[in-house]
């Protein structure tokens, strides 16, 4: 500490002044300039012997509900990943390996998409030693995987993001989860096919049925989906029709599927069998049909029923941003699905929604509501 010296004075030499003006006390002027005189020396006098006044070191944020629900399927990705990189290292057959190289890639550029695993920057306040690398979110480390474990990874990231669909604020971020819930069961159905595997109680597979009477949509929404249900209801019978008969029982039964569920949209929007029902009596296919050529070949109608189902898939995945919280579950379900119907036909889910297939989609998708 830097030496002083301090001059003393003795008792004797102190003489008060006679009268009231000696026992006065020191004006307010005189009492602010000695206490700042006297907080000044403080602070030298500290700053010499090397003391330093600490202040409340920085704790970590609180995360809102936006965060969480990022969080967590940022940790789904993480391990997915892993998962899927173990799996197809370990696996011989050519086409399962190129599916688990895929699903790892895109489980890779998701995260990254979604602002990757939360890191602070700060030391963990309760170990002294720690340092900002600390303070990275800790995940389980996979070290055996193979197939199954990996569709398994997918089914529990599904089932998580519909049981938690209504936490995130964020309407926009909430349709982009649902995304990724969706096609994370349509990785985990493709891979178990591919595989031969089966995952016991898959029910984040298994869309929910529309239970409710609800008024959940606008009326001009409810409309617009009265006419995307009843036409592909339209195009699976007419496609039917073109068919051979034992081919048909597939198209038959996905025909009334769209046509109950017009019926249901057309009860809750009031507009069923009145004169604003929307449904037609038929409506215009973009078949190439001549004379010689009558009936639609069955690469049209491949592509015509797979495209019904994609558009409706999206067409529902929209909504979820419209919706209250507590009904994005519904709509969720219905675009998983039209999702399965189209991939059953022979869609690729890598097809089914562009906004999930890289990361500047997801990334462009949560830029809308900036």
């Amino acid at each position: 500490m830097a030496q002083y010296r301090h001059e003393h004075v003795a008792a004797a030499e102190y003489r008060p002044l006679p009268g009231a003006a000696g026992t006065e006390r020191v004006s307010g002027s005189a009492h602010r300039f000695v206490t700042t005189i006297t907080a000044g020396m403080l602070v030298f006098l500290l700053a010499a012997c090397g003391i330093r006044l600490e202040t409340t070191p920085p704790s970590e944020p609180i995360p809102d509900e936006n965060e969480i629900t990022r969080q967590a399927i940022v940790n789904d990705l993480a391990l997915i990943q892993q998962h899927a990189a173990l799996s197809a290292a370990d696996v011989s057959d050519e086409a399962l390996s190129e599916l688990l190289s895929s699903i790892e890639q895109v489980a890779m550029a998701r995260q990254d998409a979604l602002g990757g695993t939360y890191v602070s920057g700060l030391p963990d306040a309760g170990d002294p030693t720690a340092s900002a690398q600390d303070t990275d979110a800790s995940l389980p480390i996979v070290t055996e995987a193979d197939p199954a474990s990996t569709a398994a990874r997918l089914i529990e990231s599904a089932a998580r993001v519909r049981s938690s669909l209504d936490i995130a604020e964020d309407p926009h971020l909430a349709r982009a989860v649902a995304a990724l819930g969706i096609s994370h069961a349509l990785e985990a159905q493709q891979l178990m096919k591919l595989a031969e595997v089966e995952i016991a109680d898959p029910e984040a597979l298994l869309p929910g049925e529309w239970t409710t009477s609800e008024p959940v949509l606008s009326d001009e929404q409810f409309v617009a989906l009265v006419v995307a249900e009843d036409y592909a209801g339209y195009v699976y019978e007419v496609s039917a029709a073109m068919r051979e008969p034992k081919s048909r029982t597939r198209l038959l039964s996905y025909a009334k599927l769209h046509r109950d569920q017009a019926q249901l949209l057309a009860e809750m929007a009031g507009v069923s069998q009145t004169a604003n029902d929307p449904r037609r009596i038929a409506y215009a296919l973009p078949f190439q049909l001549s004379a010689e050529e009558p009936v639609a070949t069955n690469k049209e109608i491949a592509t015509i029923t797979q495209s019904v189902e994609k558009d409706l898939a999206a067409d529902y995945l929209t909504l979820v941003a419209s919706v209250a919280p507590a009904d994005r579950a519904l709509l969720y379900d219905a675009a998983l699905a039209s999702a399965r119907r189209a991939q059953t036909l022979g869609a690729s889910f890598d097809e089914l929604f562009p906004l999930i297939t890289g990361g500047d989609a997801i990334h462009a998708l949560q830029s809308d509501s900036e």
